[in-house]
């Protein structure tokens, strides 16, 4: 991954734009092609195996396949509206927190993240519940570490209610 991509894996505000389903250039959409590829032929291939006459579980684990595969080719983004990232969104979409003043900040301050911020910790209302952490770890340890650290931990996970998550 290249100084460029890194910066804009990682929001201004240390959340990681990389594990967000909206990220063009992230893990999901990636995985989901990758996905998508390894299933190519798996729904034709239930199809004739199950012959002219399936039993109402085959036709279920069927229209389960069909459901399936629709989610990754949503999931792959392409020809879809997506996200840039927040340090290319120019405003368009206002980072991944509706108001979220963190990208103009950085801009007006002139540093890419709060963690590089002469006042940072500032007493600015921050929408986003981790930034303190998340910017204190990349202060200390750096972007890239950061990056390597968290890749694989989900975007939205202090915002898991839902009892059917795995």
């Amino acid at each position: 991954m290249t100084d460029e991509q890194l910066k804009n894996a990682v929001a201004p505000c240390g959340i990681l734009c990389y594990t967000c389903f909206g990220y063009i250039d992230g893990g999901i959409p990636y995985h989901a092609k990758k996905l998508l590829e390894l299933y190519r032929g798996w729904y034709s291939g239930h199809v004739t195996g199950y012959g002219d006459d399936p039993t109402p579980e085959q036709k279920e684990k069927l229209e389960r396949i069909r459901i399936f595969i629709e989610m990754l080719k949503e999931l792959t983004l392409e020809g879809r509206e997506h996200c840039d990232g927040c340090h290319k969104c120019e405003g368009k979409h206002g980072g991944c927190i509706p108001g979220c003043i963190v990208p103009d900040c950085t801009k007006e301050h002139g540093v890419d993240y709060c963690a590089f911020c002469p006042s940072f910790p500032c007493e600015k209302e921050i929408p986003y519940g981790g930034w303190l952490d998340a910017n204190r770890y990349i202060k200390e340890h750096g972007l890239a570490e950061f990056f390597e650290t968290h890749k694989n931990r989900a975007h939205y996970l202090d915002c898991v209610i839902d009892e059917l998550e795995p």
